[in-house]
C-alpha cells in the first residue's frame, strides 16, 4: 500500500469510530431513561415500567437493582398515590395495578430494603389530561396541527411560536403541550360503509394509536360480546394472582405478615374499584382492544347517521381528555338531471385528490336537489335531513375536532356542512376514492393525532354562554394552522 494512502485512511476510520460512538451515546434505551433512586452503599434501583407520562387502564409497576453482590433484597413495597399495593419478596419485582379509564396525576413510588439494611426509594409522577386540576381561574384547551407547504405536520415548535385571539382579544397561553397525547375518540362509520366491512382498515388505523388514547364507536355499548365486557375478566385472574403471593410469604417474620395482609386487603380494594370503573364506562376502550374486538364485525348504529352523530357527541360526557370524533362517510356522485328538466349550469368535477385540509367546495357544484345559492348549502343524500345537522352541532359543542374520510369517486361531492364543520372544529376533510384508498387517509389522520399541541389558555369572559371566535396563528408566514375557530362556553 502506497504511504500516501495510510493518513487518508485515518481520518475515515476515526471519522465512522466517532460515528458509532455517538450512535451509542445517543441511544436512549428505556432503563437508561428510568427514574433512580439515590445510591445506598452501592445498592440503587430504577422504575424500568411504566414509561409513558400518562397512565391509564392496567400497567405493570417494575424496578430493576443494582446490588452488592454480598447482600440481597429483602422486600420491595409498590405505592400508588400513597396507598400499599404489593409487598415482593422475591423475583420479578413488578406489580399490576388499573389506573382507570381516566388520565390523572398519579404519584407511583417504590421502596426497596436488602438483607444488609441498604434501602432505596424512586418515585415517578404522572401527568394529568385534566390541565383545570389546580387552575386558579377556568381555563380551556384546543388543539392545532401545523403544516408546511407541502402538507407535513411541523414539530418541534415552542409556545411562544404561537399568537392566539378569543373574540379578538390576545390570550396568553397558560400551559403547552407537543408531541403524542391523550385523547378520546369516537367514530361514527356510515351505513354504506359498514355494509363494505371496513374493519380491517379501522383496526389497523387504532393499532397506530398510542394505549394513553381512548377509542369508542356509536352504538358500541349495546353490542353483545364487547371488549369492554371482557375486562372484568382479566381484573379476576389479577385476583388470583395477587392472593396467592401473600399466602406463599413465611410466617416466621410478624412484620412481613402485617405487611402482607395490608398488600392483600388494598390488592383485592384496587381491583374492586377498577371492576366498578370498568363496569362505569364499559364502551372506552384503548385502541389497540377496540381493534381486536372489530373481528366479531361492527355495531348497527342507531339507524341514521345523524343519530349516530349526536350519540357519539353524548359519548363524549364527562371525558377530561380532548376530543376527536371520526365519521367515515360514503359520497356519491352528483345526480344526473332528469329526462325533460330544464338543464342548469354544468358543475365541474372536483379534484380527485385534493390535498389535506378543509376546502371550499367547486363552484357551481350541485347535489341531487339544486338549492339557490343565498340558502343553505345543498346536502347529498345521506346528510340532507336535519338530524345531520344537529348531530354535527352536538359534536361542535363537545368541543370535538372532527374529521371526516369521505368515499366515493374522484367526481363525488362532498357535502358542503362536513366540509365547514371540520373547518370550524379544527379537523379536516379526507377523500378516499374507494375502501382500498381508506388505510391511507387514516394514516394521514394517524399522523395528525401524533403531532398535535395542545394549547391551553384562560378564557375573557367564560361566564358568557354561546360561541367564542378563536384565532390560533403561527409567526411563520409559510406555515398553516389546523385549529378551532369557535368555541362553545360553558
Amino acid at each position: 500500500m502506497p504511504d500516501r494512502d495510510v493518513p487518508a485512511r485515518i481520518p475515515v476510520a476515526g471519522a465512522a469510530l466517532l460515528a458509532i460512538l455517538f450512535a451509542v451515546a445517543t441511544a436512549s434505551p428505556a432503563f437508561a431513561a428510568a427514574p433512580r433512586s439515590k445510591d445506598d452503599r452501592g445498592f440503587s434501583i430504577a422504575l424500568v415500567s411504566p414509561s409513558d407520562p400518562y397512565l391509564t387502564g392496567r400497567q405493570t409497576l417494575k424496578i430493576e437493582a443494582i446490588i452488592p453482590r454480598a447482600d440481597a433484597i429483602e422486600e420491595v413495597d409498590f405505592f400508588v398515590d400513597g396507598r400499599l399495593l404489593l409487598v415482593a419478596q422475591g423475583e420479578p419485582y413488578s406489580c399490576d395495578h388499573d389506573f382507570g379509564s381516566d388520565i390523572r396525576r398519579h404519584v407511583v413510588e417504590v421502596r426497596a430494603l436488602t438483607h444488609e439494611g441498604r434501602r432505596a426509594k424512586v418515585s415517578f409522577v404522572s401527568r394529568s389530561v385534566d390541565v383545570t386540576e389546580g387552575a386558579a381561574g377556568a381555563v380551556a384547551t384546543i388543539a392545532a396541527v401545523v403544516r408546511n407547504a407541502a402538507g407535513r405536520p411541523v414539530t418541534l415548535l415552542g409556545a411562544s411560536d404561537f399568537v392566539l385571539t378569543e373574540d379578538g382579544e390576545r390570550r396568553t397561553i397558560v400551559h403547552f403541550t407537543a408531541g403524542p397525547s391523550p385523547a378520546s375518540l369516537a367514530l361514527v362509520i356510515d351505513a354504506r360503509i359498514r355494509s363494505e366491512h371496513p374493519e380491517a382498515a379501522l383496526a389497523s388505523f387504532l393499532r397506530e394509536l398510542p394505549d394513553h388514547q381512548a377509542a369508542a364507536i356509536a352504538g358500541w355499548a349495546d353490542k353483545p360480546g364487547s371488549a369492554a365486557a371482557a375486562e372484568p375478566q382479566a381484573d379476576s385472574k389479577a385476583d388470583v394472582k395477587a392472593d396467592r403471593k401473600p399466602d406463599a410469604k413465611p410466617d416466621a417474620k410478624a412484620k412481613p405478615d402485617a405487611k402482607a395482609g395490608t398488600e392483600s386487603d388494598t390488592k383485592k380494594a384496587a381491583n374492586t374499584d377498577a371492576k366498578a370503573d370498568t363496569n362505569a364506562s364499559p364502551v372506552w376502550v384503548p385502541p389497540a382492544t377496540l381493534a381486536a374486538a372489530m373481528r366479531t364485525g361492527l355495531p348497527e348504529g342507531a339507524g341514521s347517521l345523524g343519530a349516530d352523530l349526536a350519540a357519539a357527541a353524548r359519548l363524549f360526557d364527562n371525558r377530561r381528555d380532548p376530543r376527536v370524533l371520526l365519521l367515515v362517510i360514503a359520497v356519491a356522485p352528483p345526480a344526473a338531471p332528469e329526462a325533460g328538466s330544464p338543464a342548469g349550469p354544468e358543475a365541474p368535477a372536483g379534484p380527485t385528490a385534493p390535498p389535506p385540509g378543509p376546502k371550499t367546495p367547486p363552484p357551481g357544484a350541485k347535489g341531487p336537489l339544486p338549492v339557490p345559492a343565498e340558502q343553505k348549502p345543498s346536502q347529498t343524500a345521506p346528510a340532507e335531513d336535519e338530524p345531520l345537522a344537529a348531530g354535527l352541532e352536538e359534536a361542535l359543542r363537545a368541543k370535538a375536532t372532527v374529521y371526516v374520510v369521505a368515499v366515493g369517486p374522484g367526481e363525488a361531492r362532498v357535502p358542503p356542512v362536513l366540509r365547514e364543520t371540520a373547518a370550524r372544529s379544527g379537523g379536516q376533510v379526507l377523500l378516499a376514492p374507494d375502501l382500498a384508498a381508506v388505510p391511507q387517509a387514516l394514516h394521514a389522520l394517524s399522523e395528525a393525532l401524533r403531532n398535535r399541541y395542545l394549547l391551553t389558555f384562560m378564557p375573557g369572559e367564560p361566564g358568557r354562554a354561546g360561541w367564542h371566535a378563536l384565532d390560533l396563528a403561527v409567526r411563520q408566514p409559510d406555515l398553516a394552522v389546523q385549529a378551532p375557530k369557535t368555541l362553545a362556553f360553558p
